[in-house]
């Protein structure tokens, strides 16, 4: 039977994590600035970004974790260790809008549970006492299996129900709506992966975006559904270093 994804993806982090003090808490130092999403943390990455606050090993302070103080401690970071730098922004933190409401979602399973993850009640407890982010959409949303240290690897930041704060959902769409019309007015380059049949952006709203977005770049990396990262790890790395010295720098 063929396979469609990179199969021995390296599980081994053996770095030493570095620190730097932002705000009142402390976010891991990186280097080359990539975002995660929920709800990994830095090993999606296997160490080339920093840790969001409250996530892997960065600083969990008593905050709402909305949005806006994630952008906070984000700026903070970058101007900690860049302060007099021009910075090339990565930002791989699921920027696209895939669908305009809830019922535009794909059918089936997907939808049933991003409509019980965003009920107050239902969500709180599948985000924070059930872990459902880690447990469920993580290892359903690629196509390999995770191996027991992967799996392991994400859970260890949320073993705590009170470290699972970050994972519960927050309305942000009045600033995404923003966002979204400044993305698709701007001329900064843009690399934008998709996959067949991809989870939340399909191969329909990869065309869409590839038809509006400016100075942007398509690559499809074959199957996969939304963490391309630990299906295609090697592939999205070519990709982005080639897009970086042609598009970039």
């Amino acid at each position: 039977m063929t396979q469609y994804f990179e199969s021995d993806v390296s599980v081994e982090f053996p770095f030493a994590l570095k620190r730097v003090n932002v705000l009142e808490s402390y976010m891991t130092q990186e280097v080359a600035l990539f975002i995660h999403g929920n709800p990994v943390s830095s090993y999606l990455w296997r160490n080339i970004i920093p840790q969001l606050i409250g996530f892997g090993s960065s600083g969990k302070p008593s905050i709402p974790y909305r949005f806006t103080d994630q952008a906070a401690y984000l700026s903070a970071f970058i101007s900690a260790i860049l302060p007099n730098d021009k910075a090339l922004g990565l930002a791989f933190w699921e920027f696209l809008r895939p669908f305009p409401t809830f019922d535009d979602l794909v059918g089936g399973p997907s939808q049933t549970l991003y409509h019980k993850f965003r009920d107050p009640v239902e969500g709180r407890k599948m985000a924070v006492e059930q872990n459902a982010m880690i447990e469920r959409v993580l290892p359903n949303a690629l196509l390999r299996t995770l191996t027991q240290v992967e799996h392991d690897a994400y859970r260890s930041p949320f073993l705590d129900k009170g470290a699972r704060e970050p994972l519960f959902p927050a309305d942000v769409w009045e600033i995404w709506e923003r966002f979204h019309e400044w993305l698709l007015k701007n001329e900064v380059p843009k690399l934008l992966f998709w996959a067949k049949p991809g989870r939340l952006v399909t191969e329909k709203q990869a065309a869409w975006y590839l038809e509006h977005l400016r100075n942007v770049k398509g690559v499809c990396v074959g199957e996969g559904l939304h963490f391309l990262e630990e299906d295609h790890p090697r592939r999205l790395g070519t990709e982005i270093s080639r897009w970086l010295s042609e598009a970039v720098l």
